[in-house]
């Protein structure tokens, strides 16, 4: 998950990675070239954080993921759970209320009916 996410963010971040990176030259001497901006220099600080976490080079790390419609789920492979008794002891699940703005975002607050008299 952990690499997907850093892959994504270099896909729709064309001008933080490839080419786009590469310091440019003050001007056509080909001399000083320009410094690198402190947003890229942050971006791939982070990029690089994605990586070693991905790679088990940084422990320990909490990942939380809010899900207001609860569509995600994470566990173990299929494989491991072919009993249906596998608890995973390290993957807390957490159950909350949606927030009035959490449901005005998602557009629910027009859904509910309202009381008429």
């Amino acid at each position: 998950l952990i690499r997907r996410m850093k892959e994504r963010l270099e896909s729709a971040n064309p001008f933080g990675t490839g080419d786009s990176v590469v310091r440019q030259h003050w001007s056509n001497d080909g001399e000083a070239f320009s410094k690198p901006k402190p947003n890229l220099a942050r971006f791939h600080s982070f990029l690089q954080t994605l990586n070693d976490l991905s790679d088990g080079k940084r422990f320990p790390f909490t990942f939380q993921i809010t899900d207001p419609l609860s569509n995600s789920f994470i566990g173990p492979p299929p494989m491991i759970t072919m009993d249906n008794h596998y608890v995973d002891p390290s993957l807390t699940v957490e159950e909350f209320e949606r927030t009035f703005e959490q449901n005005e975002m998602l557009g629910l607050n027009d859904m509910l009916p309202k009381q008429r008299k």
